[in-house]
């Protein structure tokens, strides 16, 4: 599988671990009347990627952050595909057991938490399985 690529720049050098800040445009980035359009929209996310060479860092240099694909769609399916079954699962349940409306969405809702919390607690495991790798670097200097 590709991995997917970003390129960032670093905000943060700790002792085993970097910042990296990354700027993702919208998906009309790309467009060849993107000069004219007003719709472009940039957002900055800061992730945290865990390296024993954080020493070799400096802050304010370009990174190039991968993380492999296989793991994009682990996280996708973490994060949408199981809380969407629950809520489907839910609330077909709810109306097989003749629920109101207002209690099923209650019961779908309610549902979540426990999943949501179980996902706080493992996050440390899940910081291990999802850690973005830095494949080259580029000094500012």
């Amino acid at each position: 599988m590709v991995d997917i690529t970003k390129t960032g720049r670093i905000t943060a050098v700790e002792k085993k671990s970097l910042q990296v800040e990354l700027q993702t445009c919208s998906a009309c980035g790309d467009c060849s009347i993107k000069s004219s359009c007003g719709l472009r929209e940039y957002r900055t996310n800061v992730i945290k990627i865990a390296t024993d060479q954080a020493s070799s860092y400096h802050v304010g240099d370009n990174v190039e952050v991968s993380l492999s694909s296989k793991n994009g769609i682990i996280a996708v399916i973490i994060a949408f595909v199981i809380p969407l079954i629950l809520l489907i699962g839910t609330v077909i349940s709810g109306y097989l057991y003749r629920l109101n409306d207002i209690q099923n969405c209650i019961c779908a809702i309610i549902i979540l938490i426990p999943y949501y919390f179980a996902l706080f607690l493992s996050r440390r495991i899940w910081e291990r399985k999802f850690c973005c790798t830095l494949k080259n670097y580029q000094s500012k200097d």
